[in-house]
């Protein structure tokens, strides 16, 4: 029997099957809400987005961070008068780590640090008096370390080591073949085994925990 003779015979089963509401399930259908300005949304301009572990979904724009319920925005904005607000309007990175805490990667701000119960900021900046730069990506190592990247033209990597909140710089050096191997730095991010990797302009870089120092 060839092949044509043999798919003619199993024909009516084929179409009997096609024709099944059992085997071919009507797929629900969608639907979109968008959410604007006008819903509460502190500008249309949204550079990431996060749900954490309570449902909450996070919204980082160019002017303050939102909080959506479902139902109605919570804006989080930059006050110079209030050390407890945002360090900067500007939100370009969403992180939240391990123990449920959430952090917010700024424009020229530094990193933030949510603190749920009183609604409050805590601030992390490399050198308080100027800015590091541009918060590109962020993660969490099995310490319990954050680390976090910048963007160009200040592309470089910090770990934030916890609880002491010191922050520690690496960068290239020519003389150390176990520094990063570029002077930019492009994402940070932690695979399922705990392996801490760098990617920069000249490939990956991985973190060797014990030495404290780069493959």
């Amino acid at each position: 029997m060839t092949r044509i003779q043999s798919f003619l015979q199993c024909l009516p089963l084929l179409l009997l099957l096609y024709s099944s509401p059992v085997a071919f399930a009507q797929q629900p259908a969608f639907k979109c809400t968008r959410l604007t300005n006008i819903d509460g949304l502190s500008d249309n301009m949204v550079f990431c987005a996060l749900q954490d572990r309570y449902g909450f979904m996070w919204f980082g724009t160019r002017d303050g961070l939102n909080k959506y319920d479902g139902y109605k925005f919570t804006v989080y904005r930059h006050n110079p008068a209030d050390s407890g607000s945002l360090s900067d309007g500007g939100i370009y990175t969403l992180f939240e780590d391990s123990k449920g805490n959430l952090w917010v990667g700024t424009h020229i701000g530094g990193l933030n640090r949510f603190e749920r119960e009183t609604g409050h900021f805590i601030r992390y900046n490399y050198k308080p008096e100027e800015s590091i730069g541009q918060i590109s990506s962020i993660c969490e190592d099995i310490q319990g370390n954050i680390w976090f990247t910048t963007s160009p033209p200040i592309a470089q990597l910090y770990k934030l080591l916890i609880p002491s909140g010191k922050i520690i710089n690496y960068q290239y050096s020519a003389d150390n073949p176990y520094s990063i191997n570029s002077i930019l730095i492009n994402y940070v991010c932690r695979d399922s085994t705990g392996k801490i990797w760098v990617a920069t302009d000249f490939g990956f870089n991985q973190y060797d925990y014990q030495r404290d120092r780069f493959i």
